[in-house]
């Protein structure tokens, strides 16, 4: 069970931006790690086809969520450039990007929202749109590829796979060994 934080609070129009963009999606978070935008190889040839699979999985539950899918990201601009770059324009893509004071919301390549970051983690920006995704939508999942925050996902409840880590067999640990 997660625990809020008074610091978990976002404002209500970022939550308001969010809700706005969310509501009615089947989100899929793809969370992962990239060098100056540079995503690695495995990430780079996979995503598409797991990003596939996994919305693919997920209609056998709700055949509405393949065409109310997005996929979600937060990075820097070269990082989502190159996640959109591999996904091919198969899906929308609502993309996080923080700067030094400001996180700004885009759809495709169209500016939506600019809001505050401070004092706000990255997770926060993104917990609350997962759950906004998950409440006010058709569902949230997490595509973690080593990036920073697919253990917090699992850990708050959210749905998530590590697909680098499926294709060789290797388990992350479970929210109960993660409590522990």
């Amino acid at each position: 069970m997660r625990q809020t934080l008074p610091s978990d609070d976002i404002h209500a129009s970022v939550e308001r931006a969010l809700h706005d963009v969310l509501a009615d999606k089947y989100t899929v978070l793809i969370d992962c790690e990239s060098e100056r935008g540079v995503l690695p190889p495995d990430v780079r040839e996979h995503v598409g086809g797991d990003l596939g699979r996994t919305i693919l999985r997920a209609c056998a539950e709700d055949k509405t969520r393949l065409e109310s899918a997005i996929v979600l990201l937060y990075g820097d601009i070269e990082t989502c450039a190159s996640i959109r770059g591999s996904i091919n324009g198969a899906f929308p893509v609502i993309a996080m990007v923080p700067t030094e004071r400001h996180v700004t919301l885009y759809r495709d390549d169209e500016v939506i929202a600019t809001f505050g970051k401070v004092p706000h983690k990255p997770w926060i920006f993104l917990r609350v749109a997962l759950d906004i995704a998950g409440e006010a939508g058709k569902g949230a999942v997490v595509l973690s590829y080593a990036g920073p925050y697919g253990n917090t996902a699992i850990h708050d409840g959210i749905p998530t796979s590590f697909p680098l880590q499926d294709r060789v067999g290797y388990r992350p640990p479970s929210s109960v060994d993660i409590a522990t």
